[in-house]
């Protein structure tokens, strides 16, 4: 496996499961391991890169978190606080190479939180998840060595994948006790005992388990090492909020409830209210909830220094644009101005009717060239007015230059 021929998609990670398969049968719905060959995750994270981001990150807390038995282990015991100036002002931590070590020789699990964030490679992995999901992605590293486990029998609010890197880890996984709970929810008080399954992760294996469902890890007296990529939970209690957020232009939702007027005069606030709710959800409800949660979507952290600083026009090839947010755009048409609009980092943006393949190509996650995102816009676009378009999006962030090497 060379260097370059690491996971980069959903589809990577599943192979061979079909993505339209998993999606039918399994997701949000039951548990799944897919085998993988030992060299899957081979170039996309290892103990190389972990060595580097702990000698090199300046990662403190919450960062990184050593766990044994379901507890936190202090951070004073295996880092320390630099300190700079007279006043010895507190800067970061400093992780202590041989403290560490002694934690983790004795059975502590050793975790990165968001190594998407650090890693080029985890990076382009988590973003091709997210447009594939449509929803936050976010990954992170637990290493063990010993037979311990991090964290007792649990279950998560949202899905999640465990890629297994490096080593084995044995699972155990528990049905649900609440269909599709939520943070926080208070009905969980009853914890399953009998396991659904129980099994061996290799390298290479991948581990999909929803939301809810308890599980419970443990290491193998050996080195193991894993990502779990945790999938941002999209419910009914996000509607709501969304609802919220629209419904506060209206004067009945910001009224007082007539408390005082007794059943009658409450009910028929709740009918107002439930009339408004009704209206909010009917018609292109659906797409505008689309577009406000991917609004939601954070942009990457690709930067494009010295150029972007000095001149804001566009990269030169063979330098590739791509679009700067990991969801997908839903392209609008409007008839009535013979237009198209996009939103994107809280921006509505419109374009011309021949743009449509290039937000297509950019929406579906197409790198390109300034020139071939250009190509593709219809011949009514005239050509520089495709690569004002183009400099605008660059200008705003809303495209950004790929990064070199992934």
């Amino acid at each position: 496996m060379t260097t370059d021929n690491y996971p980069r998609t959903l589809d990577d990670i599943l192979g061979p499961r079909s993505a339209d398969d998993f999606f039918r049968e399994t997701w949000h719905r039951n548990f799944e391991r897919i085998p993988g060959a030992e060299d899957k995750f081979g170039t996309l994270f290892g103990w190389d890169d972990l060595n580097h981001l702990l000698k090199h990150g300046r990662l403190g807390t919450p960062f990184i978190r050593v766990v044994r038995n379901g507890g936190t282990v202090g951070e004073n015991q295996y880092s320390f606080e630099k300190t700079h100036g007279y006043r010895q002002r507190a800067e970061y931590r400093v992780v202590e190479p041989h403290k560490l070590s002694a934690l983790l020789r004795a059975g502590a699990t050793l975790i990165v939180n968001q190594v998407n964030a650090v890693c080029p490679r985890v990076h382009e992995l988590s973003r091709n998840m997210e447009r594939a999901l449509g929803a936050g992605v976010n990954m992170n590293l637990y290493a063990g060595w010993r037979t311990d486990k991090g964290f007792s029998k649990h279950w998560d609010e949202h899905d999640f994948f465990i890629l297994q890197v490096a080593g084995r880890k044995r699972w155990e996984v528990y049905p649900d006790t609440r269909p599709h709970p939520l943070n926080g929810d208070p009905a969980l008080q009853l914890v399953p005992t009998k396991p659904l399954w129980t099994g061996v992760l290799t390298q290479g294996d991948v581990l999909y388990v929803p939301r809810g469902w308890w599980h419970v890890a443990y290491p193998l007296d050996e080195p193991s090492m894993h990502l779990t990529t945790g999938v941002q939970t999209c419910s009914g209690d996000s509607v709501m909020t969304w609802l919220r957020t629209r419904l506060m232009a209206s004067a009945h939702f910001r009224d007082d409830v007539p408390l005082v007027g007794g059943a009658d005069a409450v009910g028929e606030y709740l009918r107002k209210l439930g009339g408004e709710i009704a209206e909010q959800l009917g018609g292109g409800g659906a797409g505008e909830f689309g577009d406000w949660w991917n609004a939601k979507a954070g942009r990457t952290l690709d930067a494009d220094l010295p150029g972007s600083a000095a001149s804001g026009e566009l990269p030169a090839a063979p330098a590739q644009l791509q679009l700067s947010v990991a969801r997908r755009l839903r392209i609008n048409d409007l008839p009535h101005v013979g237009m198209l609009q996009v939103r994107v980092l809280n921006n509505k943006l419109r374009f011309p009717q021949g743009v449509r393949n290039m937000l297509e190509a950019l929406a579906d996650g197409r790198r390109g060239t300034a020139d071939e995102l250009a190509a593709l816009c219809g011949d009514a676009v005239p050509q520089a007015q495709r690569r004002q378009i183009l400099r605008d999006l660059y200008r705003k962030g809303i495209v950004s230059a790929a990064p070199a090497g992934v």
